[in-house]
């Protein structure tokens, strides 16, 4: 109990280091009725009257509050101490505070004395409880101590990071660094071209194309030895050196020396591993737990591998003993994972997951399907086979047979198209050009074509719809785009007509993007067409395509593009020459050779003066000039400039590259090289 009283004390102490002591009594924020705030004590009674736009709580014998727009400070009397001439004022700390003049931050004391003018652009406490400071003054970074009034560091730094309390990365002419945020001192100089976070408190850092490991503590955990350093599951670092792979822990133990040709992913609680052209298993604490002796080997699924050993193929299980009682020529697993299928000299035959033999030899067989009815070739005839039972329940007869979708199969014979339900039964026989299933009123039909004319047919082969259209698209299971003699309309389920002809009728595609309105186009002029067959507006468009899923339309006028709604109205004149993705908020737009961001409403947020802009991503994105990439934020500031090669986007990340320099840019914009 005593040392969680010290620990508390300790705590409260050190979080209003230099404060001083509190007001006589305790004053809480309040909002009165008229919608201002002021402070109350204990009992509710006001000791401040509410005159503030807002109030912060206090702390020692300040607090920060807001009149209008501005923020000032006020004592425990309510005297004003600092007027309200900031736009943004940071909680005080040992008697210091950083505020802020339109964009530039300075420092002022408690008692509205100014210690430094507002000229940092930005500023980064290393904690809550610490008097560290980074701030930034033009485009360089430094350290200063808010308690002594200096700088650790003068500015300098080209880009900071703070890892902790203890230790800031930084960055100055390309390389990386690491500097003690208590000390001002470096503990590691800045030597590296590419720092990568990898995992909780480690970094994979790079120096002369070579990789090391380096904890969040500046500690060098592996040395900077390594041509590849990568995560791999479950928390462990593949090495790369000399060609040659291992495995190490997060802490830096090497589970394994640089042995192998290759180490695959972790599956199946175990790495495949390969060396000599010989393949085996080991696990999690690099103990090979099946040796490195065949020449082929898939990864474990259910408790069992396929391998090959001197041309042979068998099954084995997690001890390394086989399965199977005999070696094939070829091993396929199925794609419901519960039976194998082996290939002999008389053909295929099917093995169960214990790896038992059927005793029928089949042509070919469609291990990818995902069930238990497989569909398997004998006698040059497709038929479909039960794994249970091991035998036909379709007999092999049909030319083709599609996978079973939602209980009911394709079959073709003669070529002619008919369908089979789950039990194999035919309920239609094969007499169509094209047969597809589809949903109308709710119902499952069937769209189908005979003698070049579609139709809609229901499941026991009753017509819907008579053959009369040279093409049928369901829209929303209940209307229909026909087509006739070249011209397009919509009708209803019944085929009553419910629209007057077009060109074309188009179902705008995409992901989210909604099913009305429809395009019809008339004459080449494009509108909007809703449910009930109506134009929303006179054709007038050239072209119009769905914008991601935001109820924004592009749309073609005169050779430019603009914006309407979903109801057709224009929320951006057809002006610029190309625009694309709608994405945070900013759409990327092109006038004559160059490229910038608008947004919805057509306002010009990054300037036309770029070759090739990528879409926004959080705060940032990546632009392109003179042949140069570079980094940009939704100000249109330039956080990295255009100097770099290449870009490159894979798995929502993104590298830069100039020579042997890559930067990495996380989500967030943070700059890592």
């Amino acid at each position: 109990m005593r040392n969680y009283i010290f620990i508390t004390f300790f705590c409260l102490s050190i979080f209003s280091f230099g404060q001083g002591q509190s007001c006589k009594e305790d004053l809480f924020p309040r909002q009165e009725r008229n919608k201002m705030y002021g402070y109350v004590n204990l009992f509710g009674e006001w000791k401040i009257l509410p005159i503030f736009t807002k109030v912060f709580p206090f702390h020692g014998k300040t607090a920060v509050v807001q009149q209008g727009a501005l923020f000032g400070v006020i004592s425990c009397t309510g005297d004003i101490i600092i007027q309200p001439i900031y736009d943004e004022i940071k909680s005080f700390k040992g008697g210091v505070a950083w505020v802020r003049k339109e964009d530039k931050w300075g420092l002022v004391s408690n008692d509205g004395k100014e210690l430094l003018a507002p000229r940092f652009y930005e500023t980064k406490d290393i904690s809550r409880f610490s008097p560290m400071t980074w701030i930034k003054e033009g485009q360089k970074w430094g350290l200063y101590n808010i308690l002594k009034k200096e700088f650790l560091f003068n500015p300098q730094f080209d880009a900071i990071q703070i890892l902790n309390q203890e230790v800031s990365l930084v960055k100055v002419d390309g390389k990386s660094g690491f500097v003690d945020n208590q000390k001002g001192a470096f503990l590691i100089k800045p030597t590296y071209r590419t720092v990568i976070k990898i995992a909780p408190y480690i970094m994979a850092v790079e120096s002369k194309q070579k990789w090391g490991i380096v904890n969040d503590y500046a500690k060098l955990v592996l040395p900077v030895e390594y041509d590849e350093i990568k995560r791999v599951r479950p928390n462990r670092l593949l090495l790369k050196v000399n060609g040659k792979y291992g495995l190490a822990s997060f802490r830096g133990r090497k589970l394994t020396k640089g042995l192998y040709d290759d180490i695959q992913p972790y599956r199946g609680k175990v790495f495949r591993v390969k060396r000599n052209n010989k393949y085996g298993f080991m696990n999690v604490r690099g103990k090979h737990i099946i040796p490195l002796e065949y020449d082929t080997a898939t990864y474990f699924k259910n408790r069992t591998c396929i391998v090959a050993k001197n041309g042979e193929f068998g099954v084995i299980g997690t001890k390394n003993q086989y399965l199977t009682k005999q070696s094939f020529k070829e091993i396929k697993r199925g794609e419901n994972q519960n039976y194998f299928v082996a290939k002999t000299d008389t053909g295929w035959v099917l093995l169960d997951m214990y790896t038992n033999r059927s005793g029928q030899y089949f042509q070919e067989v469609q291990y990818n399907d995902n069930s238990s009815a497989i569909r398997m070739k004998k006698g040059g005839k497709w038929g479909v086979y039960n794994l249970q039972t091991q035998s036909f329940f379709v007999e092999p007869k049909y030319s083709e047979i599609k996978a079973y979708d939602r209980g009911y199969s394709f079959v073709k014979e003669a070529e002619k198209w008919g369908m089979i339900d789950q039990n194999g039964n035919q309920i239609i026989r094969p007499k169509y050009q094209e047969l597809s299933l589809d949903s109308l009123k709710n119902e499952m039909v069937i769209k189908a074509k005979i003698a070049n004319k579609w139709g809609i047919v229901s499941l026991q082969n009753r017509t819907i719809l008579d053959f009369n259209y040279s093409n049928l698209t369901i829209v929303d299971h209940q209307i229909l785009i026909a087509q006739q003699k070249k011209k397009t309309f919509l009708i209803d389920s019944k085929g009553n007509k419910i629209s007057k002809k077009y060109n074309a009728i188009i179902k705008l595609e995409g992901e989210g993007i909604p099913v009305y309105p429809l395009v019809a186009d008339k004459k080449e002029k494009k509108a909007f067409l809703t449910k009930k067959g109506e134009l929303l507006f006179d054709p007038i468009y050239q072209e119009i395509k769905a914008l991601d899923n935001n109820n924004l339309y592009l749309a073609k006028k005169g050779g430019k593009w603009g914006l309407i709604d979903v109801k057709g109205n224009t929320k951006v004149e057809c002006l610029y020459d190309e625009i694309s993705t709608y994405q945070e908020r900013y759409l990327m737009a092109k006038k004559g050779d160059k490229w910038g961001y608008i947004n919805a409403k057509g306002n010009v947020r990054v300037k036309f003066v770029y070759d090739e802009v990528k879409p926004f991503r959080g705060q940032v994105a990546c632009v392109k000039k003179a042949g140069k990439w570079g980094l940009i934020n939704k100000r249109g500031e330039l956080l990295i400039l255009c100097e770099y090669e290449t870009l490159e986007e894979r798995q929502g990340k993104r590298y830069f590259y100039k020579g042997e320099e890559k930067v990495f840019v996380k989500p967030n914009g943070i700059i890592q090289r």
